[in-house]
């Protein structure tokens, strides 16, 4: 029986000598690999079947478990910026970081590439998606009051207590620097034109990162080999 489903490539890997492993975000089926046979041979046409972060439909005979082969692929939509934009190409990485986390969460993730793929301000992109993944993990913080007391009088955020503080001996934040932080955490794409009219600092996207990174209990090497770039 034919499968059929869009799918979006998250990641290549060889494989054997000519082979690939492909990693797709399949619609209907969430994070699946594929077997491109033949994908690393001189001119293979299969080389543009499997474009990192182009959305594509995809025909084959679904299992639960192993490799899939397609059967055919057709490309659907092909976000360009993100294979001329260095800085874009290292964001978008962070979808093959989080597959274990995104296998349900297609539209949320084409909805990333696309303002990624539009987005002046690609940083700001980035952190609205870890923020989504918080949400649909249960893990975000509480930015409407104190953690412990529930006073509105704040001077911080502790990102180990998960929230807003009033008294801590982290490092204190002005008021238009807290009001960010709650946007943000608050925030999602539909917001982007608001926040880009914000001027929000870097330590505040730091802040954001070092927050998921922590709760989540995982180092973003897209963010440390952003970083490498943006810094060095």
């Amino acid at each position: 029986m034919n499968d059929q489903s869009l799918g979006i490539v998250l990641g290549t890997q060889t494989y054997k000598e000519h082979d690939a492993l492909v990693w797709v975000l399949l619609k209907e089926y969430g994070v699946r690999r594929f077997l491109y046979r033949g994908f690393n041979r001189n001119n293979s046409k299969m080389k543009n079947k499997g474009q990192l972060y182009h959305c594509y439909e995809f025909l084959f005979n679904y299992k639960e478990d192993g490799l899939l082969l397609p059967q055919s692929v057709a490309l659907k939509e092909s976000f360009i910026h993100l294979s001329t934009h260095v800085e874009k190409q290292m964001l978008a990485s962070l979808l093959y970081e989080l597959r274990s986390f995104i296998s349900d969460q297609y539209e949320l993730v084409y909805q990333y590439l696309s303002t990624l793929n539009q987005e002046k301000n690609p940083l700001l992109a980035y952190v609205l998606f870890l923020v989504q993944i918080l949400h649909q993990q249960g893990l975000q913080p509480l930015v409407d009051y104190d953690v412990f007391q529930g006073s509105t009088k704040i001077r911080s955020f502790s990102i180990r207590e998960g929230g807003f503080v009033s008294s801590s001996p982290t490092t204190p934040y002005n008021k238009e620097q807290l009001q960010h932080i709650r946007w943000l955490f608050k925030g999602d794409f539909s917001v982007m034109e608001v926040l880009n009219e914000l001027n929000i600092s870097p330590q505040i996207f730091e802040l954001i990162v070092d927050y998921f990174e922590f709760h989540l209990n995982l180092r973003l090497k897209s963010w440390e080999i952003y970083q490498q770039i943006v810094y060095n």
